[in-house]
């Protein structure tokens, strides 16, 4: 990463030459580049700076999950209406936690979403066990 210039603020005595009307600019200059100075000084978030979203999901696998057919019976789709203002392009799974035993889980997952109407919908998530109780975290972008 670039280091941060050490210089964030510019007073009237840097520039002595300057006309008068420069006094004027200084201010909202220096809070401009305070603002950004201290955003880019790890204060960037995804959910006020990205076009990106992080979303917390809770539900409860059926008791079919492993042995229906994938997207089907086993799962109840979830969906979470307009995360972002554009269609999404990736949708990742973060910490998925068993909330009964509190455990992440950490075998493989996958998952399958799709776009519709403004809803981003959770068709499935692969790596769960059954009548299980999960938050999930979910980085959309």
């Amino acid at each position: 990463m670039a280091t941060l210039p050490s210089i964030n603020n510019i007073n009237k005595e840097d520039i002595p030459d300057a006309p008068a009307w420069v006094e004027s600019l200084i201010n909202p200059l220096n809070t401009f580049m305070r603002e950004v100075y201290y955003a880019l000084d790890r204060d960037l978030t995804i959910n006020e700076n990205m076009i990106g979203a992080i979303r917390t999901i809770s539900f409860t696998t059926r008791s079919d999950y492993l042995t229906a057919p994938v997207k089907e019976d086993g799962w109840v789709q979830q969906s979470i209406t307009g995360p972002i203002n554009v269609k999404p392009s990736i949708v990742a799974l973060g910490k998925i936690t068993d909330t009964a035993t509190f455990k992440v889980t950490t075998s493989p997952t996958g998952i399958d979403w799709d776009y519709l109407n403004n809803d981003l919908r959770i068709n499935y998530i692969a790596g769960l066990k059954p009548s299980t109780r999960y938050e999930v975290i979910l980085l959309i972008f």
